[in-house]
């Protein structure tokens, strides 16, 4: 399975500061960045270009070690940030945050689900096996459809 994610702004940011057009101008903006708790390192963001991974280090205004933390900082407005859509999605629907920089997005980040195969499996872990593996199936299918 993965993760796509994206460059989410406070909607109300964007009446202090043009909305980025090219990951250079995220130089010229606040960003919330996180610091991963077992490196102590901060996350660079990611970009596609031209199909190519582009890698930044924005300068950072305020850091956070937690994925939930980006979301509140990003909704009481202290800059952009970068998450996964998935943490983001109700922020997004409810209009707090947008998006920016839409065609830079990154490749999906893959994501693995860990589980003891040597034990029963619980139905509610098998159905979300099957949820996860259905869904990534079906986004396969629709990037080949699109790419014809």
């Amino acid at each position: 399975m993965r993760s796509p994610s994206g460059k989410k702004v406070p909607t109300g940011y964007l009446q202090r500061k043009a909305r980025p057009r090219e990951p250079a101008a995220i130089a010229r903006h606040d960003c919330v960045v996180f610091r991963m708790p077992t490196s102590g390192r901060e996350r660079p963001w990611e970009f596609s270009s031209g199909g190519r991974p582009v890698v930044l280090h924005p300068q950072a205004h305020y850091v956070v070690n937690e994925g939930e933390g980006l979301i509140v900082a990003a909704v009481a407005g202290l800059g952009l940030i970068q998450v996964p859509d998935y943490m983001a999605y109700a922020a997004v629907a409810s209009g707090q945050l947008d998006e920016v920089l839409v065609k830079f997005r990154p490749k999906p980040t893959p994501i693995a689900l860990v589980f003891p195969t040597n034990r029963h499996v619980p139905l509610r872990l098998r159905l979300l096996i099957d949820a996860l593996s259905q869904r990534d199936r079906v986004a396969a299918l629709r990037a080949r459809s699109q790419s014809v």
